[in-house]
């Protein structure tokens, strides 16, 4: 059996420039990655009902609780979460979510290689700036892409 000897035109080929996502696949990668993470939380929700029922600690009180305190704490638990879920979507599928899945792209650095754990985390800790998603109506692309030095391209169909 012969080496398999792979030519620089198929490492160019690799590499080539891909077109850039769209801002309409983009909110079509946010609306399922969204509805995944909301199924997901439904899910944790449910199981911390049984732990409440179980064990007579309202643990899930807090979810739903008008405190201001409470609420806080809520924010920051589903904003955890967030970044959590983005980061080992995209860290373990070197820039794929659900919702990237479906739609045919990818986050890729700015040479369009595959995107590390680094620049997951990166990405992720960057979508929580305020008003983060309003940049997708400037030219310049979403803040978390610029900043991290990634992009989301397409990856079929073009």
């Amino acid at each position: 059996m012969e080496p398999v000897v792979s030519s620089i035109f198929d490492e160019m080929e690799q590499y080539k420039p891909l077109p850039y996502a769209s801002n309409w696949l983009r909110l079509a990668n946010n609306l399922i990655d969204s509805i995944i993470a909301l199924l997901l939380l439904l899910l944790i929700q449910n199981v911390l009902d049984v732990i409440t029922t179980l064990s007579g600690i309202n643990i899930s009180g807090i979810f739903v609780s008008e405190e201001p305190l409470d609420r806080l704490l809520a924010y920051l638990c589903n904003s955890f979460f967030m970044f959590v879920l983005y980061l080992l979507f995209e860290g373990s599928t070197k820039g794929r979510t659900p919702g990237k899945l479906v739609t045919g792209t990818r986050a890729v650095r700015e040479d369009n290689t595959p995107i590390t754990w680094d620049d997951a985390v990166i990405r992720s800790l960057f979508r929580f700036i305020p008003f983060e998603a309003l940049s997708a109506f400037s030219s310049n692309g979403l803040w978390h892409d610029r900043l991290s030095k990634t992009r989301v391209v397409k990856t079929r169909g073009y």
